[in-house]
């Protein structure tokens, strides 16, 4: 069985791919990125063998595609549920919210820049202010994007609604906790938190609201994306290593590739080393476009398995991440 990439821009000149698709088979994305949505047929490695920016950001609404009606008064701390579906052998992370009264779930996604509804096919790509959702002690006014919403439920019986991308976490310093399950967001940078846990650091670039992070795999310098919805970082440019997993992928545009899953060694400048679950694509001729659009070196992205123990504070004033300790 094929794997699919469902891959897709933020920005309002694309459209996602695997829109409309069963949850089973994964949401439609608004990430510049790539994620495993089935099993898939292997083997041993052998020879083997990323959207464009040109066109403008939406500017409807400042850096991206929420504006915050309610600055959270009295909510020092958001602390949000996070809803987690098994997707493969990672997960994929929703968060509830409130839409005119009702409620539903929004797909955590940082491979999107922009947080948005769907607001199905016949609809404009970009609609700036489509309508307020409550998340939390907070709420959000988000943009709609004409796509259409994946079929199936979340949680306890909620349907998707739209993408709760990386600008969101990068307005405010914002802890994103998958052992814990929640997603909290502070007012101010929680310094008691930070220096009593904090284990390691790095920094990020800010790149059209998408955080992409200097490091190291194998000992080649990269840059990845941060990516919450594709689970296991992806290298891409590199082939199989001996004993890694050949699995064939399509992307969004039907392009067919294979991918090699093994693992790799992960370094930051100024923190640990680590041993992590990762893939390798020779190519992946969608995300090319991405590289071009975030201005090139960009090798892949950097998945949340990347640190399965352990707790990310993003601080966007920053531009860096906080691994935090139990």
């Amino acid at each position: 069985m094929r794997r699919i990439l469902a891959t897709c821009l933020s920005s309002i000149a694309f459209a996602c791919g695997e829109a409309g698709a069963s949850l089973d088979a994964g949401p439609a994305e608004a990430g510049p990125k790539a994620d495993a949505l089935a099993s898939a047929d292997s083997g041993a490695a052998d020879s083997g063998d990323a959207r464009d920016a040109t066109a403008p950001q939406p500017d409807a609404q400042p850096d991206g595609g929420f504006l915050f009606e309610d600055a959270g008064q009295g909510c020092p701390e958001n602390v949000i549920p996070l809803i987690t579906v098994p997707f493969g052998d990672t997960a994929r992370y929703y968060v509830e919210t409130k839409l005119e009264g009702r409620a539903v779930a929004l797909q955590l996604d940082t491979g999107s820049a922009l947080s948005f509804l769907f607001q199905g096919a016949g609809a404009p790509d970009y609609t700036p202010n489509v309508a307020s959702v409550e998340l939390g002690c907070e709420s959000l006014r988000l943009a709609g994007r004409g796509l259409p919403a994946p079929s199936g439920l979340v949680g306890t019986g909620l349907p998707v609604v739209g993408l709760l991308g990386m600008e969101h976490l990068l307005d405010a310093p914002s802890l994103l906790d998958v052992r814990a399950a929640t997603l909290t967001r502070f007012q101010a940078r929680p310094d008691a938190l930070i220096d009593a846990r904090a284990k390691l650091s790095f920094r990020f670039d800010t790149v059209q609201q998408h955080a992409l992070v200097p490091c190291t795999l194998d000992g080649v310098a990269v840059r990845l994306m941060f990516d919450t919805g594709g689970g296991d970082t992806l290298w891409v440019g590199q082939m199989g290593r001996p004993g890694d997993q050949r699995v064939e992928v399509q992307d969004a545009e039907g392009t067919i590739f294979p991918i090699f899953v093994g693992t790799a060694t992960l370094a930051f400048p100024d923190g640990e080393t680590r041993t992590i679950r990762a893939a390798r694509a020779p190519r992946f001729p969608y995300f090319e476009e991405t590289v071009a659009a975030l201005g090139g070196n960009l090798h892949g992205l950097l998945g949340v398995t990347a640190f399965p123990r352990e707790s990310l504070l993003i601080s966007g004033a920053e531009g860096r991440f906080y691994v935090l300790g139990r």
